[in-house]
């Protein structure tokens, strides 16, 4: 997986610096989306999130001052994703 330590621009006032999580998903479809945003969108500890669902490889982009992969993997699965980190 790759993963990077970052200050991400949009954590504020310069914070506790961000990593970077990237993670192959099944999240594909709008209803796919639109079920994992509620959840992606309020979690305390991600900071900011995407997914390219034009990727093969349904990319989601984590930033995370605490999360772990495991964590991610987790809360993807509880929802009904599949989710593994990319190599």
């Amino acid at each position: 997986m790759k993963e990077t330590a970052t200050t991400h621009p949009e954590n504020p006032a310069g914070g506790t610096p961000l990593t970077l999580l990237l993670f192959c998903t099944n999240i594909r479809s709008d209803a796919d989306f639109l079920r994992a945003a509620p959840h992606f969108d309020a979690h305390p500890h991600i900071h900011e999130w995407n997914i390219d669902r034009d990727d093969v490889d349904c990319v989601l982009r984590i930033f995370t001052g605490q999360l772990t992969p495991g964590d991610v993997i987790a809360l993807a699965g509880n929802l009904g994703f599949v989710c593994t980190e990319l190599e």
